[in-house]
């Protein structure tokens, strides 16, 4: 059953709650009333195949309990996929197998998947569900038939300037903030037909202002440029500074690092890591003295600092609070997981992310111990 998205607007909603909407259009094989239980994704953006099948994930599980379990097309074995699709849960409705990257499955493997649906359509046989997707390469065509006859075919290609332009006007609504007529265009020249990478601004840009800001250009353009480079330490000095604004100089700093020197964002995820995991181990009320912060590292198996380092270290701790230290540490495993490759996500955007919300972070807490103290 082919399908064509058509993204609604939810004006206010946060991006990260956004819906899809899934336009059904005329059909020559619909399978009765039968659940459908194929799904195949496909587009030409990563970023809009990968939150389409989260969406498909969320509205299947609204009507029960769904296990999913993930697999990689390109090292995956058709008897893999089969075994997985005729395997029981317990405690479940249904059993969710996403095969990832469907383009990249071997000949033999594809054949095998296809043969084992149609015999089970044949049958009559209701197992668990299979969600293939991909962005890019060519399908199998026994897995696009079987899928377009027995189940769904979810089209989620911007294909056109009007599917494009219809596709930014509905992302942007979506999101919390307000652009200015002069953002819109500078934002529009920025992203020219690679419209899909508005969700991941959109995310670093709702990281740093209010919902409801309206953003002009200026307040665009920072997160726009490509500036040159400095040593690493920089950019975690930068972060703990807690000056006004100071997100959006280090995230003018982090490009220096990955689109100049063509740093690896999980090199630079290291790093700001390390440090943050430093500054959360003494972020003790009790600890007052360079002794008892080196006294604390060590417990922790981390080296001790010199008089200089370690003050600087006890100051950045001090403007951490409990529930802000666990943030910290949440959004830098957060960051490695997707840098890794575990949700999909960018890795360019997932340490742009974790810079943006450290360094607004400190910046608030800095603030708000200010007040405390006056």
């Amino acid at each position: 059953m082919p399908w064509r998205f058509v993204p609604r607007s939810l004006r206010g909603r946060n991006l990260r709650e956004q819906v899809w909407l899934f336009v059904d259009l005329p059909t020559v094989n619909q399978v009765g009333s039968t659940p459908t239980q194929i799904y195949l994704l496909r587009g030409d953006e990563p970023r809009v195949v990968i939150d389409a099948e989260a969406s498909l994930i969320t509205e299947l599980r609204s009507q029960g309990e769904v296990d999913v379990s993930v697999y990689d097309a390109e090292s995956v074995q058709g008897a893999e996929v089969c075994t997985a699709l005729e395997q029981m849960h317990m405690f479940v409705d249904v059993a969710a197998v996403c095969l990832r990257g469907v383009d990249k499955l071997s000949e033999e493997a594809a054949s095998a998947i296809a043969d084992y649906l149609v015999e089970r359509n044949k049958v009559h046989q209701v197992g668990n569900l299979l969600v293939m997707s991909t962005y890019s390469g060519r399908i199998s065509q026994k897995l696009v038939k079987i899928a377009s006859e027995l189940g769904e075919v979810r089209d989620l290609k911007l294909a056109n300037d009007a599917i494009r332009k219809e596709f930014l006007s509905e992302t942007l609504a979506m999101s919390p903030l307000h652009f200015s007529s002069d953002a819109l265009t500078r934002l529009r020249e920025h992203l020219g037909e690679d419209v899909a990478r508005v969700r991941s601004l959109l995310e670093i840009l709702e990281s740093r202002f209010e919902p409801n800001y309206r953003i002009s250009a200026d307040d665009l353009e920072p997160y726009l440029i490509r500036p040159g480079s400095q040593p690493l330490y920089q950019l975690t000095n930068l972060i703990e500074s807690s000056r006004s604004n100071s997100e959006v100089e280090a995230l003018a700093l982090l490009r220096r690092f990955t689109q100049d020197l063509d740093i690896h964002p999980l090199v630079i995820s290291a790093v700001v890591s390390r440090r943050m995991i430093e500054i959360v181990s003494v972020a003790d009320p009790a600890i007052t003295s360079v002794d008892a912060l080196n006294a604390r590292l060590e417990e922790f198996g981390i080296k001790k600092k010199v008089p200089f380092a370690a003050k600087k270290l006890l100051e950045a701790a001090r403007k951490l609070d409990y529930p802000s230290a666990v943030k910290v540490l949440a959004w830098c495993a957060e960051a490695e997981g997707r840098i890794k490759g575990l949700d999909g996500v960018p890795e360019d955007f997932a340490i742009e992310l974790l810079v943006a919300r450290l360094a607004n972070l400190f910046a608030r807490r800095a603030k708000a111990v200010l007040q405390e103290v006056n």
